[in-house]
């Protein structure tokens, strides 16, 4: 099946080609996003944060010289159609090099495309760990951690927060998930797994992931669960309206794949059970289009967040300073629209490309990939996420999660308290619906 291809300059404030960067063949970049399907929603902004990022390249004289263009491939959210669009691009000897896909569904056979074919692949997106577990040295992950470990992060601001109030840590939480890759590993974090298996690994392999919820003293015993399939069935979200309404756990994590799925499961648990969560975590929701869709119910909603706009960290484009409200500014100026973390994140791989390729002096993909990896706490990558470097794996070294939460439909800095301006203290309990 052949990609349908797109070559986009992005659009430029002052002119589409500055007068700094000379006519010589332009750098291009190839990604296949999903811009339709299931994932379309994040796909699409992905592309924007990327299409940002290599306008404000080429307004600042280009990348080395030289213009900087995307060509990229809609997946329609297929993982089928998104490895055959990453091996026609990894096959055309014009990309220079490559930006990642969204999900782990979609970057999981395409990063190992690019390891066969020696080609750096940074990934916003693809967050199972089953991922980084394979081995390949080419593969860059720009988030703070693996699935596995994200609910660390909104147990961590619980039980700072219930602890100084005096309150008592819930003995009862929820897990709900979606069973694919993404939901399963974000399920095995939360209740724990002793063998994990590595798709595609011959002979097979292994890796253990304990449990987080043990650790704060939440027994299997008093831990609802219930798996949805991929597309969730209509059986299923009634078995969850029934088993969450008698189970009534105080605390709720759900794992979930897109801005839709999340809006839905507050809209049944809302509408259609009369369960209250002392604490709901979402894995989805910190999108704009959440809140236009759920209004006041998204109030004391916790979501785990890579980027926020009131935190200002150092970072660098075109090998200058480079300011977390030039990018917000920059995005509103090109799309009308308020940026996002989906957006923020690719505008952060963009970053660390690019800073890769004016290191090494070119697109040499083994000279880049060493160069990333030389990257240290101390001599990091920097970008408006903050500062990255990573293990032999591509897992990120010494980063944690943010944690936002949704008030009055404002979304609200609440944890870390010490390390930035801004915050705001949680709401504890969850305000009722």
């Amino acid at each position: 099946m052949r990609a349908r291809e797109f070559l986009l300059v992005p659009l430029c404030a002052t002119g589409c080609v500055p007068s700094e960067v000379s006519d010589t063949e332009p750098i291009l970049v190839g990604v296949s996003l999903p811009i339709t399907g299931d994932f379309g929603e994040a796909g699409t902004r992905h592309l924007k944060g990327y299409r940002v990022c290599v306008r404000e390249i080429n307004e600042r004289g280009g990348l080395l010289g030289r213009r900087v263009d995307l060509r990229f491939s809609d997946n329609a959210s297929d993982p089928e159609l998104s490895a055959a669009q990453h091996f026609e691009l990894i096959d055309d000897p014009e990309i220079d090099m490559l930006f990642g896909t969204f999900s782990t569904l979609l970057g999981y056979p395409a990063s190992a495309l690019a390891h066969e074919a020696g080609f750096v692949y940074p990934m916003p997106s693809s967050a199972a760990r089953r991922v980084y577990e394979r081995g390949f040295s080419n593969i860059f992950y720009f988030q703070q951690k693996p699935a596995e470990d994200y609910a660390r992060s909104p147990l961590n601001a619980l039980s700072y927060y219930i602890t100084r109030s005096g309150g008592v840590f819930p003995s009862s939480a929820g897990v709900v998930w979606l069973d694919d890759t993404f939901g399963g590993a974000v399920k095995d974090g939360l209740l724990g797994n002793p063998a994990v298996p590595i798709p595609g690994s011959d002979p097979p392999r292994f890796f253990e992931v304990h449990s987080a919820l043990s650790d704060f003293g939440i027994t299997p015993e008093n831990t609802f669960t219930h798996a949805f399939s991929d597309p969730p069935t209509e059986t299923e979200w009634q078995a969850l309206r029934e088993g969450i309404s008698l189970a009534a756990p105080e605390i709720l994590f759900a794992a979930m794949s897109s801005p839709e799925q999340a809006v839905r499961l507050v809209r049944e648990l809302r509408d259609n059970t009369g369960y209250q969560p002392n604490a709901l975590w979402i894995t989805q929701g910190t999108q704009v289009s959440f809140v236009d869709e759920l209004g006041d119910a998204v109030n004391g909603i916790l979501h785990q967040a890579s980027w926020h706009p009131a935190i200002d960290q150092p970072s660098v484009l075109a090998g200058r300073p480079y300011s977390n409200s030039q990018f917000i500014s920059a995005y509103e100026t090109d799309f009308r629209d308020d940026a996002d973390e989906d957006v923020a994140i690719a505008f952060a791989v963009c970053q660390g490309m690019e800073q890769a390729v004016r290191a090494t002096g070119g697109t040499d993909n083994e000279a880049m990939a060493q160069w990333l990896h030389d990257r240290s706490p101390e001599d990091p990558v920097r970008t408006i996420m903050g500062e990255f470097s990573w293990d032999s794996r591509g897992l990120p070294i010494n980063r944690d999660f943010l944690m936002a939460q949704w008030q009055e439909q404002s979304l609200e800095f609440v944890y870390p308290t010490d390390e930035f301006a801004g915050t705001v203290p949680m709401l504890w309990p969850k305000p009722q619906w």
